[in-house]
């Protein structure tokens, strides 16, 4: 939400210091969630940390991308590792999807039944070979 404020508010002072401020409350958030973990549940609390993170590297090089005074290689490389920062938040974000939505279906009786085993093995090769992202 205060990045929106932040965005609308401050849009007459310009783009670098829209994003500057940008960044600076994103980082603030971060270091908010990380104190107080607003969730309950710390899959979501960990995924709001990581997508802060993702939102933060993001404004954090657009802010080259506007000098306007790099190369196209730069330009091109600073795009890969934005696509590389968020292609990570969205695996992460589908194999925590994955595991939730497997745990829903165990609980309806005749998938738990029929299929609770294999739903058990993809939970558990979703948590072993998750945790290194």
């Amino acid at each position: 939400m205060f990045l929106i404020i932040t965005s609308v508010f401050l849009g007459l002072q310009g783009v670098r210091f829209q994003a500057l401020s940008v960044l600076f409350i994103g980082g603030l958030n971060y270091l908010l969630q990380k104190w107080w973990e607003p969730y309950e549940d710390n899959i979501l609390n960990e995924m709001e940390k990581r997508g802060l993170i993702v939102s933060t590297i993001t404004i954090y090089l657009g802010l080259y991308l506007l000098t306007g005074q790099l190369s196209s290689g730069v330009r091109i490389v600073l795009l890969v590792i934005n696509f590389i920062a968020l292609a990570y938040f969205y695996v992460y974000f589908a194999k925590e999807f994955a595991i939730a939505k497997a745990r829903e279906l165990k609980s309806i009786k005749l998938v738990k039944k029929y299929f609770g085993r294999l739903l058990d093995r993809a939970i558990d090769l979703l948590k072993r070979y998750g945790k290194y992202l």
